[in-house]
């Protein structure tokens, strides 16, 4: 009878003190307010939970249970189970106290209790930047924030930019709520003669992982050469020659090497390439412009070779000017210097965004600028060419050592069959490096899966391959965008039957 009378003492305190629900984490979203999700200069956050280490645990009950019931409380209840009851009560004084110590909306509940830890969640339903901020970093970043998704727009192309900063935005405001809040906590506590260590930490919310962030670059440097490769190809390479000596003859060329007859037009290429730069960017750049031999399996093509073109102290917003005109440029300037205003706020981790747009303008209104090139060397030269990045032309020319790309010439009974291409690495080919072009392809059994290389015979599904110039085994179309990766279009041919 001694042990029941304190603990039906107990159960009429709580039943008369209204009780809060163990909150559920995965309830976080219904507790924002709908009208706070859209405004970027107090952004939604994120909850966080609160571990409230009690030290004085009778101190608590006797605050929140009443001094009778506390001491009974703290006597009878077994230690692990006695804070539970005053939990709730514990969240809901905290949050009617902060609301009127920070001038915020806040929902604070009870997670749960562990010995002498009262486990909280809070979650911030309203507040302004310079609750947590001083005066002017809370100004600059609201001004930062407010103009940023018109800044994006006006750009065009980089509307990610958008959700990446604003992810790192709540970020940084989070970890300074954390570093303040459990200070204001432990504050509260103390004048009601609790005595508690109080630590803030991540909810546990399913949430998604953050984005790897990308490595830094370097943000309005001049210094970065824009460079590109155009592979030019040549049916006949008389008209260039003549371009240089007007008296050459197709006997004279016949037995050139690729390497003089490129030493041959030098002249023209870079004359012609001068003035292509020369229309597109003005004369505030100097280049290198270079002609070198496309190999082919150990050899040089005498059908295309490879021009780059290296453009220094090339600047961004020159080249905008140039391409887009003053207000485009302006616009792109603008973007940067909000996203410099936020570094300066101390928002971290934002190279990310610059890389996006630095892509974003590589790849849109840059492109362009290849484009022009393109253009106007194709019609100062006469050739057909394609542009492809410095990446991609290495890539390429590494290919070309690793196989040969071979064309069967397949008839049927009822008719011709459209020309088929297999890339054939170069440890099944017919030939090493120094055969000629004709001793590389093999003859191929196409009726297995994949095909395999044969000896020559009347067999049915054995096929002769013919050479071909090795950018017909490769998706070259696809790389007019330069963040595409080299494919093979061709099927692979690595092993014998």
């Amino acid at each position: 009878m001694n042990r029941l009378l304190p603990a039906l003492l107990c159960m009429g305190s709580l039943a008369m003190r209204p009780q809060s629900e163990t909150r559920d984490p995965a309830d976080a979203e219904t507790l924002i307010d709908p009208s706070d999700l859209e405004d970027p200069t107090a952004p939604k956050l994120a909850p966080f939970e609160l571990d409230v280490i009690i030290d004085n645990e009778e101190a608590v009950l006797q605050k929140y249970e009443g001094r009778v019931a506390g001491t009974l409380l703290y006597d009878v209840v077994p230690e692990q189970d006695s804070l539970d009851s005053a939990a709730s009560a514990v969240a809901a004084d905290l949050q009617e106290r902060l609301q009127k110590e920070l001038g915020t909306s806040c929902v604070i509940q009870k997670e749960g209790t562990h010995g002498k830890t009262v486990k909280l969640v809070m979650e911030l339903t309203g507040y302004k930047l310079d609750n947590v901020l001083p005066p002017k970093v809370a100004k600059d970043l609201a001004s930062a924030m407010s103009s940023l998704e018109g800044a994006i727009l006006a750009v065009g192309g980089v509307q990610s930019v958008y959700d990446d900063v604003l992810s790192k935005v709540k970020a940084f405001l989070k970890a300074k709520w954390e570093e303040k809040i459990p200070r204001l906590v432990q504050g509260k506590l103390l004048e009601n003669q609790v005595e508690a260590n109080v630590v803030a930490r991540p909810c546990n919310l399913k949430v998604s992982p953050a984005p790897v962030p990308l490595p830094p670059v370097a943000v309005h440097e001049p210094t970065t050469p824009f460079e590109t490769y155009l592979r030019v190809e040549i049916a006949d390479r008389l008209p260039l020659a003549r371009s240089v000596n007007s008296s050459l003859q197709a006997a004279d060329l016949q037995n050139l090497t690729q390497s003089k007859y490129l030493a041959l037009i030098k002249p023209k290429l870079e004359e012609k390439v001068a003035r292509a730069i020369r229309e597109q960017l003005g004369d505030a750049f100097p280049f290198q412009a270079a002609a070198e031999s496309d190999s082919d399996f150990g050899q040089q093509s005498r059908h295309s070779f490879w021009l780059g073109i290296r453009v220094f102290n090339f600047e961004e917003m020159a080249a905008l000017r140039k391409v887009r005109g003053e207000t485009f440029a302006g616009n792109v300037q603008r973007l940067f210097d909000l996203l410099d205003s936020l570094r300066s706020c101390g928002v971290p981790e934002l190279d990310g965004a610059d890389e996006t747009i630095h892509s974003s303008l590589r790849h849109g209104p840059l492109r362009a600028l290849h484009a022009g090139f393109e253009q106007k060397i194709r019609n100062l030269l006469g050739v057909e060419l394609q542009a492809v990045s410095a990446a991609i032309h290495g890539n390429l020319q590494k290919l070309a050592t690793e196989g040969v790309c071979c064309r069967s010439e397949r008839r049927s009974r009822g008719g011709v069959k459209p020309d088929e291409v297999f890339w054939v690495t170069a440890e099944v080919s017919d030939g090493d490096t120094d055969s000629t072009h004709n001793g590389y392809c093999p003859s191929i059994l196409v009726t297995l899966n994949p095909p395999c290389v044969s000896e020559p015979s009347s067999r049915v599904g054995v096929v002769a391959l013919h050479h071909r110039p090795y950018t017909e085994c490769f998706n070259m179309a696809a790389l007019q965008d330069f963040r595409k990766a080299v494919e093979r279009t061709a099927p692979l041919v690595s092993t014998t039957c």
